[in-house]
């Protein structure tokens, strides 16, 4: 219930996976149920399985049609936008935050994702009227803004 009800998710990108040959990743491996937050379903689904799309921008920048899986792992896999198509260099070692957007006329829903540092993490946590803070297994960190 907190995720659908969160306007804006964070996730430390230390662990991005590289799946384009000698360039920076573009999957995002988090925890399971993440993709509550993005307005799918909660429900029980097989591995592998993966949801409609839903439109991710880089400030400043279109949006693009991008996909979240569950994967092989337990994990949802978010496949961000390409980084230097939009001007970032890798997400790797960053700290990303989703902006909930108001969804398109045709209902599609958006996301405008912030590259950012700890440091503007803990600026926007003074600032939300609530947040909570947890870590993955691996010791990641992410986190919810309201």
């Amino acid at each position: 219930m907190q995720l659908a009800a969160a306007k804006e998710l964070w996730v430390d990108a230390s662990s991005v996976i590289g799946n384009r040959k000698n360039q920076p990743g573009t999957q995002l491996n988090t925890p399971k149920g993440t993709r509550v937050f993005f307005g799918i379903d909660a429900e029980k689904v097989p591995e592998k399985t993966t949801f409609e799309p839903i439109d991710i921008r880089i400030a400043g920048h279109d949006y693009v049609e991008r996909t979240i899986r569950f994967n092989t792992n337990g994990m949802d896999v978010i496949n961000l936008p390409i980084p230097w198509q939009y001007g970032v260099d890798t997400y790797k070692g960053a700290l990303l935050v989703f902006t909930r957007e108001m969804p398109d006329t045709a209902g599609r829903r958006r996301f405008t994702l912030t590259v950012t540092n700890a440091s503007d993490i803990d600026d926007r946590i003074a600032s939300a009227t609530n947040s909570i803070e947890l870590s993955m297994k691996g010791g990641r960190r992410y986190g919810l803004l309201f």
